[in-house]
């Protein structure tokens, strides 16, 4: 164990033990805080929950839906509001409502936006579109009025200007608010840093940056928007489309049902039905006979007449005959796997017949350009010259990184690259390989190997789960919890009545008759099993008790270090639905502004969420707060502070990332990004790399 981690769990044992000794004092009203971690123990009632820790010590408190600051006594020191969400966490700004009206304030309560705003929209830089009554207008972080708050509307747009609304009539205002082009349209938006399309008296038509007419299109276009930056603009005129440059010159005539341009300047258009490809002088590259087209790499052409599928050049030469039922390109588009009639074949980009159309299945091993194949119900692995690297002798293999798992007389067992048998099939299935070694399953119960097959454990539980990159797993035997090591050897003795671990703060809460207590991940008890209620909470975690008074009957430990704020916000009335589709149907009706615990984004525009007990999905349009998925890039834009902690202090500043340097995205934390540098994670400021703009 590094000598990091031994002082974290020091820590922890320090801090656990001041929660017994709060928690032997009546009446008491508390939050403690640690080097690392912070405990709250509450008797009188004054919170229902804890949702933030500010980097000034103060906490943010709520009760009857009424919003205050709270002092590490848990004492009320603040007006109460009726919302607060944070603005600006590096700049200590807090968005506020009362009586109705909104504003923001700093995390001492210093007003820096008046309260008196029936709506406030955060812009970057500061600034703020603001609504009084029926009338908008812009202002900056301290208050003062950019744009006159007279308009009808106003919108943000992607180059950074204001699309104003004025009595009917938009106009575009600089960053400045100064009126660049006048309210003279019905309808105005940039389509780059110096060229609009606008809409006067229903005709369409281009002006640049100062106002000036570059185009009026003379027919009347029921939309017009740019294909590309500068050169090509797309028309429709009932169900057609057609293409006309900057000036106006006809590119494509209006006689299309669809037009698309792709990536090396050619057009694919769609025309009763069919689908080609043509260029600006209306050639055909492919004549438009097909009823589908995909452009593929190298120029090559994806085609379909009717359910047949085939591969074409630019020419129209056939690489591929159009006679399959499916081809999927692999390889970056050097291959293309075809199917036809439960047949599996393979073609490379030059019309050769790499696998003759024989194969129960195909498919790439990416890392050694090799393939997994199945012949007359045998698995193997083959080279692009159709040898066998790996005998087609078993039932089934699963590719690792060192060898596969592989099936043969309904055993398991694994093999190295050459097909020699590392582990012996004699296990119903290898549930799973752990540092070291393996998880194992024999006749419905569990056990462990170490990585040369050799027993650690006999499969003699009914559940082995790795619990740590420690190599520390929970089991279950004859109803009874408790822990073993990678080498098989009792940690924390099989005969409690439930374990659960905490991998922010490496600990257990380990349960028996009806009483918890906690222990380290080295079996030593460090808090006594006698609570009825024992959470182990990060601060991440939502609120303290999850909405229900948090009250002295209850110890919480939080974790400050591992900051990841997981309520947010509903940004606009929406649904809870059961499945991350609309169609499944749905749990309730969520409301503007209220709170939902994040669980994770499923990577298709919905989030997973917690909602009054319920775990469902809200489209991420509705969320006021975007996850990232782990371990994402982005590029550093301005020399940044990497830090040990997401809050400005001296203490914790690490070392300075330099403008240009790509990191590595653990979460996003809103203002802050947890971050992967040189081997260590901490955090940065967001607003200072790509993402943050």
């Amino acid at each position: 164990m590094n000598k990091r981690l031994q002082i974290r769990r020091r820590i922890a044992v320090i801090f656990l033990c001041s929660i017994l000794m709060l928690s032997d004092v009546p009446d008491a009203s508390a939050v403690t805080y640690q080097d690392t971690y912070i405990t709250v123990q509450n008797d009188n009632n004054i919170v229902d929950s804890v949702f933030q820790l500010l980097p000034n010590g103060k906490l943010l408190g709520k009760k009857n839906n009424e919003y205050f600051l709270l002092n590490k006594e848990l004492q009320v020191i603040s007006e109460r509001y009726e919302d607060i969400y944070e603005d600006n966490y590096e700049e200590q700004r807090l968005f506020v409502k009362k009586d109705g009206k909104f504003g923001v304030i700093d995390f001492y309560e210093h007003i820096l936006v008046p309260i008196q705003y029936d709506s406030i929209q955060k812009l970057s830089e500061g600034r703020y579109i603001v609504q009084i009554r029926d009338k908008y207008g812009v202002i900056d972080g301290s208050g003062e009025v950019r744009i006159p708050i007279k308009y009808d509307s106003i919108r943000i747009t992607a180059e950074g200007s204001f699309d104003v609304d004025l009595n009917g009539k938009h106009g575009i205002m600089n960053g400045k608010g100064m009126l660049i082009i006048g309210h003279l349209y019905d309808w105005i938006t940039p389509i780059s840093d110096s060229l609009y399309i606008m809409k006067q008296d229903g005709f369409y038509g281009i002006i640049d940056g100062k106002g000036n007419k570059m185009l009026m299109v003379n027919e009347r276009y029921d939309s017009f928007r740019e294909l590309a930056p500068g050169k090509a603009i797309l028309v429709q005129k009932g169900s057609y489309y057609g293409v006309i440059s900057r000036e106006g010159k006809q590119i494509l005539p209006v006689e299309y049902d669809s037009i698309s341009l792709l990536d090396h300047g050619y057009y694919m258009v769609e025309k009763k039905n069919k689908h080609g490809v043509i260029t600006t002088a209306q050639n055909e590259v492919l004549p438009i006979i097909y009823d589908y087209v995909e452009l593929l790499p190298f120029g090559n052409y994806k085609v379909m007449l009717g359910t047949k599928c085939g591969i074409v050049d630019e020419g129209g030469w056939v690489i591929v005959p159009v006679a399959y039922d499916e081809i999927n390109v692999i390889d970056n588009g050097n291959l293309y796997v075809v199917y036809k009639d439960g047949l599996y074949g393979m073609y490379d980009r030059r019309e050769n017949v790499i696998l003759p159309l024989e194969y129960g299945n195909i498919s790439w091993l990416s890392t050694f350009n090799y393939y997994i194949v199945t012949l007359d119900g045998k698995t193997g692995v083959i080279g692009n010259d159709a040898k066998e690297i790996i005998p087609i002798a078993f039932d089934g293999l699963q590719y690792l990184k060192d060898g596969f798992y592989a099936w043969k007389n309904g055993k398991q067992g694994k093999i190295d690259l050459a097909g020699n048998v590392d582990i012996a099939f004699t296990y119903d299935e290898l549930v799973k390989d752990v540092t070291g070694g393996y998880i194992i399953k024999n006749n419905g119960k569990y056990g462990m190997i170490d990585h040369r097959g050799l027993l650690i454990l006999k499969a003699e539980y009914d559940m082995i789960s790795e619990v740590s990159y420690e190599g520390l797993f929970i089991v279950q035997k004859d109803k009874k919890f408790g822990t073993v090591n990678i080498y098989g050897n009792n940690v924390i003795p099989v005969q409690y009545d439930n374990i659960t671990y905490d991998n922010n703060l490496e600990l257990f809460v380990v349960t028996k008759q009806g009483k918890s207590g906690v222990m380290n991940s080295g079996g030593m008890l460090v808090l006594d099993i006698k609570y009825e209620d024992l959470r182990l909470l990060s601060i991440n975690s939502a609120s303290l008790g999850q909405g229900k008074p948090v009250t002295g009957k209850t110890t919480f430990a939080m974790g400050q270090s591992m900051v990841n704020w997981n309520m947010v916000k509903i940004k606009s009335d929406c649904n809870l639905y059961k499945k991350d589709n609309i169609v499944d149907g749905i749990h309730t009706k969520l409301k503007t502004n209220m709170e939902v615990e994040w669980i994770a984004d499923t990577y298709t525009g919905w989030s997973k969420v917690l909602y009054n007990g319920k775990i469902g999905y809200v489209k991420n349009s509705s969320l006021l707060m975007a996850k990232l998925s782990s371990y994402q890039t982005t590029v550093v834009t301005k020399s940044v502070v990497f830090r040990s902690k997401p809050e400005v202090d001296s203490k914790n500043a690490i070392t300075t990332i330099s403008l240009g340097t790509k990191i590595t995205i653990i979460s996003d934390l809103g203002n802050w990004l947890q971050i992967r540098y040189s081997g260590r994670d901490g955090y940065i400021v967001k607003s200072k790399t790509l993402l943050g703009r």
